[in-house]
């Protein structure tokens, strides 16, 4: 979640754990990573098996769709900071993961009358609806493909928001302070009182027509209400009597699809559409991974987010341009440029496929300082300049010279590829394509390696 919306990220942020004391989150994510690494390993071990986890395993990362390329960058250097080889790591997009295995899972009746998986052209919508985050995608099935035909959407919408309620109100009821001490000193009693309203959380459902919904009975820990009555000197019971585009289905996958009062507000919320909540929903993204991860052209083509591009100098245009981004051409008197025009790469809502390139060239300016640029990222289709309310600084692209330098008037062949899971860049020289050069690029402060030099 805290990586969720994140326009610019830090390698240094921090995150809070249950009691509320601030640790680095890459610390924290490297560790967790590192324990399901070395847990894969040990189980591997166990049946002798004589694998090189360096060269025989490919590594399939899931991430919310709705993240932006500087989450995504975090995660990929928290993995390798685990020991997991960067060039075989990939991410996966956790609705991806899960429609690519519902692709394969019989979910409807065809024309014979027996259980097929969706047919070509059938359109759904995937709702995920994980711990933190909803992602929402919608794909039509082709052959042998899926194709996104929206972009990306949700928010933080996750089963946590009803946790965070549920404690909301348990903190009305003790007080913030009795809650935090409880946390502090029965972390066991804390994750059981938790666990016990997760499992009743999934299998309440809302009133049904024609019948009555049972109360909730929730087990309050007997220290907790001990420590309550230490700190206020009220007891449980004297607090609470006191004044206080169209498609045909939905599919359902996550951890909080497996919620029937979920479920059932899904359908009643679209009652002409077919809600499919496959078998072990909550396992539906950590199966399409591996899927993903032995086929990543699955997704065929992808909806871009944003629209993309960096800042040029172009020709002033009277009335469009502000005054003050006017500059007078050196060399030539007569041309009037502005500064910080936004040349567009992409626009936003555009299917791009999986392995579309986009190609632009760039004349060296020093023989010997490396190429460094700009990436802008906006929700306008048609952004005017780089510096409107709009747009925001995505990252640097940076290329780094040859030893000797550039060669004298050198032009630099730069290829994007925005159709993937990630932001990918390449250059090359434009008279000899052979040359390729190192670049990197970097979404979080410092430079990240994307391409080794050849």
């Amino acid at each position: 979640m805290m990586l969720y919306n994140k326009k610019t990220i830090n390698r240094d942020v921090l995150i809070e754990d249950a009691a509320g004391r601030s640790f680095p989150a890459k610390t924290v994510f490297t560790h967790s990573i590192r324990y399901l690494k070395e847990h894969l390993l040990g189980r591997l071990g166990e049946q002798s098996l004589d694998i090189d986890p360096d060269k025989d395993i490919q590594w399939v990362l899931t991430i919310p769709a709705i993240w932006n390329e500087p989450a995504k960058q975090f995660m990929r250097e928290a993995a390798s900071e685990a020991g997991v080889p960067t060039d075989k790591l990939m991410l996966a997009l956790e609705p991806e993961a899960a429609s690519l295995l519902c692709k394969y899972t019989p979910l409807e009746r065809g024309d014979s009358g027996n259980i097929i998986p969706f047919q070509i052209g059938t359109r759904y919508m995937v709702l995920d609806l994980g711990g933190g985050t909803v992602d929402v995608t919608v794909h039509e099935v082709e052959d042998n493909t899926l194709r996104e035909i929206h972009k990306a959407s949700g928010g933080a919408w996750g089963g946590t928001t009803v946790d965070h309620a549920y404690m909301a109100v348990m903190a009305e009821i003790f007080g913030s302070e009795t809650i935090q001490e409880f946390k502090k000193e029965q972390r066991t009693g804390m994750l059981e009182f938790q666990r016990d309203f997760e499992i009743k959380k999934r299998n309440v459902r809302d009133v049904v027509k024609g019948s009555k919904q049972k109360p909730v009975v929730i087990a309050i820990p007997a220290r907790l209400n001990e420590i309550h009555v230490e700190m206020t000197g009220k007891t449980l019971e004297q607090v609470l009597r006191s004044p206080s585009e169209k498609i045909t289905v939905i599919l359902m996958v996550g951890g909080f699809s497996t919620s029937k009062i979920i479920v059932d507000a899904v359908k009643e919320a679209f009652p002409s559409l077919r809600v499919v909540v496959p078998n072990e929903s909550d396992l539906a993204v950590v199966k399409g991974a591996v899927i993903y991860g032995h086929a990543p052209l699955s997704i065929a083509s992808r909806v871009c987010k944003y629209t993309y591009g960096v800042g040029v100098l172009g020709r002033f245009v009277e009335g469009k341009h502000p005054e003050h981004k006017k500059l007078i051409d050196k060399q030539n008197q007569d041309v009037v440029l502005c500064k910080d025009v936004f040349d567009k790469f992409i626009e936003i809502g555009k299917s791009v496929k999986a392995d579309e390139v986009i190609h632009r060239e760039y004349d060296v300016t020093s023989s010997h300082k490396p190429m460094e640029i700009q990436v802008f990222a906006s929700e306008n289709r048609n952004p005017i300049l780089t510096s409107d309310s709009d747009c925001h600084l995505l990252g640097k692209i940076r290329i780094t010279p040859p030893e000797v330098g550039w060669e004298k008037g050198a032009v630099i062949s730069v290829r994007m590829e925005f159709g993937g899971t990630e932001f990918k860049v390449t250059a090359v020289d434009s008279q000899n394509k052979n040359n390729t050069y190192q670049t990197s690029f970097d979404f979080l402060g410092d430079s990240f390696l994307a391409s080794t030099k050849l």
